[in-house]
Parts: C-alpha cells; sequence; structure tokens
C-alpha cells in the first residue's frame, strides 16, 4: 500500500519479474485498503509506507491489529529514520527500504534467518 504511484509500479514489477506472489492488490489508501479487509479472511502479506494520507502507516497497523488478522506486514519505505526503525522492531513487523529487495522480502516471508533484515 502506497500513495506514489510511481513506486507502487515499480513494487508491482519487482514482484511480477520475480514471481513473488499471482495476486497483487495495490491501494493508495490505508482506508481503503482496512475496507477490504473487513470482509475479508484470507490472511495476506502486505506491504505498507509509512508516510501514507488519511492514515498513516502507524495507525494502519493498529487498525489492522484491532481486527485480529493474521496478515504478514512488512513495512517498506523510504524512510531513512532510525526512529521508524526501532519502532517498527517494538512494533514487531519487519522493516525494509525502497526499492524492494526480492531477496530481502523473500527471506521475511520463507522465515529464513537473515542478520541485516531488521523485524
Amino acid at each position: 500500500m502506497d500513495d506514489d504511484t510511481v513506486s507502487t509500479y515499480l513494487t508491482e514489477e519487482i514482484l511480477r519479474e520475480n514471481h513473488v506472489c499471482e495476486n497483487i492488490q495495490s491501494y493508495s489508501s490505508g482506508i481503503e485498503c482496512l475496507k477490504n479487509l473487513e470482509n475479508d479472511t484470507d490472511a495476506h502479506t502486505i506491504l505498507l509506507d509509512l508516510n501514507m494520507p488519511e492514515i498513516n502507516g502507524w495507525d494502519f497497523l493498529k487498525k489492522c491489529r484491532a481486527m485480529n488478522r493474521t496478515d504478514l506486514i512488512i513495512l517498506l519505505t523510504s524512510s531513512i529514520n532510525e526512529d521508524d526503525r526501532d519502532r517498527a522492531q517494538s512494533e514487531n513487523v519487519h522493516f525494509l527500504n525502497k526499492p524492494l529487495d526480492t531477496d530481502d522480502l523473500l527471506k521475511i516471508i520463507t522465515g529464513a534467518p537473515d542478520e541485516s533484515l531488521q523485524h
């Protein structure tokens, strides 16, 4: 989920080219994504930007968790702020910087240990 159309396009292309997933759903609004998740019982992997209109990534995370979902949420952000990285660790979510590195994403998805990844 990202409100930057260029970033969304690049991320989707990286996912497709590397055959990471079959079905990609993109949202430019956290509110729109939350509404769709309300009626969806499937678990998803959500790539979440921190800086979003209407609702930021931290607020999305809080609302999503209040729904008792089991989605894997990965922060995919351009933020280089150490406070964001530290907060991600305290919130127990993975933190990746843009552009998406599929090797790092696959390590998270498969649960492969990697000391360079923050979670």
